[in-house]
């Protein structure tokens, strides 16, 4: 790993010297790289407050200079700006964020829990910023089940999958089922993708090691058979990363898993929060105290305020709804609509509490339609009981960069436990 120190000039002149010297200095930078100091420039209009206005022009030209060198910016957590400048007569104290850590790709996808820490300002007009290569981890409890779809790739998988899937049971009670039997397989048959992967790498270093390599018909054979195995991994290896950094397309034959692992590292890292401001201003950094606060909050903000909800009283008339529209309103969805409404979502999107994207229910419409589609029309019938199902999963999402306040700056995802929950929200205006 390599590190430069940066200290960059005020002078702009200077600066694009800087640059320049820098480039030199990426153009043969062959292993991971991280930058880290007072750039002295800012990338965006909100990393400056107060003063005069922002210069966008130099904006863009920072931004193009990271990204002339393929960085990216490591974050942060805590004080938005790292500089406090002078107060000047008639305008507002100015504040900066002109000390930052940045890295190229390699250094990322190596350090991927790595965080950049603003510590307090002390007898300094610059805060002090800390970069923990291996921060401690949150406590997250057991991970849940999620539903990988290179267990597809399995040449037993269909079969299993056959046998396995109840067919008579309730759609709930045959999906819990499923579960356990899937973790029992993935454990017994398909096991771990990462080991297997260095143990064929393994053997394969063993064979080409060997004295007699090259004039061995059995190593020979079994070189290209392990190496056949290997090519199998590696697309199971971008299936697998593919799903986890929720791209939208992937290219056919471009086994770049690189590049979606830097993505889910990426997007892991951006929508992490490790910590948040209480009301009165100071930094909860205790992980049990931010989930009590973010359930909290929303416990308040989704609690039912009036119990009674006064009638609408109103002059205006509205047409009568004709009676054949009234009819397709209330006529129970067809397995056909049933099975549009279950297309049109996203197949990788986050799943429910059940760990099933849309995409297994796709893949595997003809095995489950019967379960499916009973489900749904029970739940057209008694739409109460839809809440035995309808769990929901809290998740906080960052609208901005480095969030600071839970009620401003973060998103509640409200996730349906399964996909009959969308699938019911648009057959309801059909």
């Amino acid at each position: 790993m390599a590190l430069t120190a940066v200290y960059a000039s005020p002078q702009e002149t200077l600066r694009r010297d800087l640059w320049e010297k820098l480039f030199d200095l990426a153009q043969n930078m062959g292993r991971p790289w991280m930058l880290v100091g007072d750039f002295n420039d800012i990338a965006y209009e909100y990393e400056k407050k107060g003063g005069a206005w922002v210069d966008t022009n130099a904006c863009r030209r920072f931004q193009n200079w990271v990204n002339k060198y393929n960085l990216v910016d490591l974050e942060y957590v805590g004080s938005k700006f790292t500089w406090k400048g002078a107060q000047r007569e008639g305008m507002e104290r100015v504040f900066k964020r002109l000390d930052r850590a940045l890295a190229n790709i390699d250094w990322r996808r190596d350090f991927g829990d790595a965080r950049v820490e603003v510590l307090p300002r002390v007898n300094s007009d610059h805060h002090p910023i800390l970069v923990r290569l291996k921060p401690e981890r949150l406590d997250l409890g057991d991970k849940p089940f999620r539903f990988e779809i290179i267990w597809r790739t399995h040449h037993s998988f269909k079969d299993f999958l056959n046998s396995a899937w109840k067919w008579d049971f309730p759609l709930s009670m045959a999906i819990k089922d499923i579960i356990e039997k899937l973790q029992k397989w993935n454990k017994d048959v398909f096991g771990n993708l990462f080991r297997r992967k260095r143990r064929i790498l393994n053997r394969i270093a063993g064979i080409q090691n060997a004295h007699s390599y090259g004039c061995n018909p059995f190593l020979d054979d079994l070189e290209k058979e392990l190496s056949r195995e290997l090519a199998t991994i590696l697309d199971q290896e971008k299936l697998l990363l593919l799903q986890n950094s929720r791209q939208q397309w992937i290219v056919d034959g471009d086994i770049n898993t690189h590049f979606y692992h830097t993505k889910t590292t990426m997007r892991r890292r951006k929508n992490r929060i490790v910590k948040l401001r209480k009301g009165d201003g100071t930094w909860n950094e205790d992980a049990e105290e931010v989930k009590s606060a973010a359930t909290e909050f929303f416990h308040n903000l989704y609690k039912k305020e009036c119990p009674d909800h006064a009638s609408l009283e109103t002059d205006l008339t509205y047409p009568p709804t004709e009676e054949h529209h009234r009819l397709a309103l209330s006529h129970p969805p067809t397995s056909i609509k049933i099975y549009k409404a279950l297309n049109s979502i996203g197949s990788l999107k986050a799943p429910g509490e059940d760990g099933f994207p849309a995409y297994f229910f796709k893949d595997n419409w003809d095995l489950i339609k019967v379960s499916f589609t009973s489900c749904i029309r029970f739940l057209w019938n008694q739409p109460s009981d839809i809440k035995s199902i309808n769990q929901t999963l809290i998740s906080l999402i960052p609208k901005v960069q480095c969030p600071e306040f839970i009620t401003k700056q973060v998103l509640y995802l409200d996730v349906s436990s399964m996909a009959m929950s969308s699938l019911l929200k648009r057959l309801t205006i059909i």
